[in-house]
């Protein structure tokens, strides 16, 4: 090992990462989850169903002509 466990730089490194404040806050970012990929599922809605276009409900009681 490196570091011998009496030395300064030894305790000083284990006061820093046996924090309780930094331990608390890593507990924290194992939960974070990125949403990116629920964004670009939204921002695909929003292109093929834009929010300022209003859609009417006439038409759908009308057949439709299926292409399969």
């Amino acid at each position: 090992m490196w570091l011998k466990k009496d030395s300064v730089a030894y305790q000083d490194l284990t006061s820093l990462v046996f924090d309780k404040r930094l331990l608390k806050d890593l507990q924290k970012m194992a939960l974070f989850k990125h949403t990116g990929p629920l964004e670009i599922f939204h921002r695909a809605l929003l292109k093929y169903l834009p929010k300022c276009q209003a859609f009417s409900y006439e038409g759908e009681g009308l057949p439709r002509h299926h292409g399969t």
